[in-house]
């Protein structure tokens, strides 16, 4: 498949996944009335889509793939000073359902940023359409107690070529450990907690 139909492809798929169930049969006979090949590939894509529904983890031990289970919590553990494209990991600073999260610093423009790679095991169609969703959330939102997405890609082939997401990095701590550091009162821990509210 050509870069560009690629392209396309995924661009159809995402738009007629995130329809609901009800419009996504129209939409597909639309598109393959429209390009008959595609509209076939990206109506198996969806088909495919749909039998991964439920919980990945409940689905994975049903199959009795241990293997790929116990590759979902394995971190990547990048060390201090691995590149990724132009980034240079300073440490890790978690991780999350589907990434590791690493500080890193960025060359261009010059700052420290958050990095957050989708785990091994974790780049199910299911997953990466979640992973891709997300993205495309952040990239929209404009709020100053959202961390604002900078940048997205991929590692390199040798790491595995995984998803991430370059953030920005808010270095602070969680908010129950700020309340409890700073002795706050119960009605200044509400005000905090509003704010993270308004944010949601």
């Amino acid at each position: 498949m050509d870069p560009d139909t690629y392209a396309r492809a995924r661009e159809h798929f995402f738009r007629v996944q995130d329809m609901p169930p009800a419009d996504r049969q129209a939409a597909l006979d639309a598109l393959i009335a429209d390009e008959p090949e595609l509209g076939r590939y990206v109506a198996s894509l969806i088909e495919a889509e749909d039998t991964e529904s439920g919980d990945l983890f409940e689905n994975a031990v049903k199959r009795g793939m241990e293997d790929k289970v116990r590759d979902m919590s394995v971190a990547l553990d990048l060390p201090e000073g691995q590149r990724i494209n132009a980034m240079t990991i300073i440490s890790r600073l978690g991780d999350g359902g589907f990434g590791d999260v690493y500080l890193a610093h960025q060359d261009g423009p010059n700052r420290n940023v958050a990095l957050k790679i989708i785990k091994a095991g974790m780049d199910t169609a299911r997953v990466l359409r979640r992973f891709e969703h997300e993205k495309q959330l952040l990239a929209a939102l404009e709020h100053p107690n959202i961390a604002r997405l900078y940048d997205a890609g991929h590692t390199p082939q040798a790491l595995g070529s995984r998803p991430y997401f370059v953030m920005e990095y808010v270095d602070g701590p969680p908010i129950t450990r700020y309340c409890d550091q700073h002795e706050l009162p119960p009605a200044e821990r509400v005000r905090v907690f509003i704010d993270a509210c308004k944010a949601v």
